[in-house]
């Protein structure tokens, strides 16, 4: 029985690692480059210097589809179309959506000047409910139009665009900056529009709060060798910053995200967490984290940069 479940996670890996390779292939690169990214060996006086030294790149001039990332326009009409149309399973879906506790219109969210992980006195599963509301409602107001839902992801939103200044804590603040900062701007995606909704605000936030340390966690890893943490941290800071560049049109944080999947030098790059993958679980544990991270969500966050 081990042994098959064995091969079913190898068989899982290879085709995840496959995919990301033919979309991140299909993708365009202009050759941003990273100083990190060249080898192993770097002082932190360089590494310092790398983050200072980043160009303050101007915003694109609309190369990204919006709403775009985990939801294009004609996915969201296709959808709303078949819940009309009763079509299987997209109506069983909806009504769930609907239906779900996370979806109240009636919710306030509880936003704080510090979001944290990892510490005595975190707040960070306050911080995740309220996404999780404010994404919901999201999704049910732009497919649907009620505006009740419309609403309260705006009001849950622009209250932490507001009040919402720093992700702190352990080490655990990197996982914050990716996995958060990856649905911050997902919900921001589907908010465009909204009359109501401080897009501007978002935009702030995140490319303040969030991008900093998805850069400084590609490049110094938390001041620790480039190979130390598991691929699932590097690639939710990439999802990170390729959600934050779209969101924010912002091409060179979008290009250094596919840089840093490329050619980068950590687990979160496609030929390191290649050779972890591919041979057996004693390899897939390093690469893609402890069992049960891989299985109660992070792989999922390795497939969801595929959708991108």
């Amino acid at each position: 029985m081990e042994e098959k479940r064995r091969k079913n996670r190898n068989s899982a890996v290879v085709s995840l690692f496959l995919a990301v390779a033919i979309l991140v292939g299909s993708l365009p690169l202009t050759g941003f480059t990273v100083h990190a990214a060249a080898g192993y060996e770097i002082t932190k006086e360089q590494q310092e210097k790398v983050v200072k030294d980043e160009p303050e790149a101007e915003a694109s001039g609309g190369r990204f589809s919006h709403p775009g990332l985990l939801h294009s326009k004609a996915d969201l009409d296709k959808a709303w179309e078949n819940v009309q149309n009763n079509v299987s399973p997209n109506k069983e879906t909806w009504d769930q959506l609907w239906q779900d506790t996370f979806s109240n219109p009636n919710w306030n969210p509880r936003p704080m000047e510090v979001v944290t992980r990892g510490i005595a006195g975190a707040n960070i599963g306050q911080f995740c409910v309220d996404l999780k509301r404010a994404y919901q409602n999201a999704l049910i107001w732009r497919l649907s139009g009620d505006e009740a839902h419309g609403e309260t992801a705006v009001r849950v939103v622009n209250a932490y665009s507001d009040i919402l200044k720093q992700v702190g804590g352990s080490q655990d603040r990197f996982l914050v900056s990716g996995i958060q900062g990856y649905q911050l701007a997902n919900i921001g995606e589907l908010l465009r529009g909204h009359p109501k909704f401080n897009l501007e605000g978002l935009q702030n936030l995140l490319l303040n709060a969030f991008y900093p340390l998805n850069q400084d966690f590609l490049i110094r890893h938390n001041d620790t060798y480039q190979g130390s943490y598991w691929t699932n941290w590097e690639i939710a800071n990439i999802a990170s910053m390729i959600s934050i560049g779209v969101f924010c049109d912002r091409e060179d944080i979008y290009e250094q995200a596919l840089h840093f999947f490329k050619n980068g030098t950590g687990n979160g790059s496609f030929y390191h967490a290649e050779i972890r993958a591919m041979p057996h679980w004693g390899c897939c544990w390093r690469g893609l984290s402890v069992r049960r991270h891989g299985t109660r969500g992070m792989i999922c966050m390795d497939y969801q940069i595929t959708a991108l």
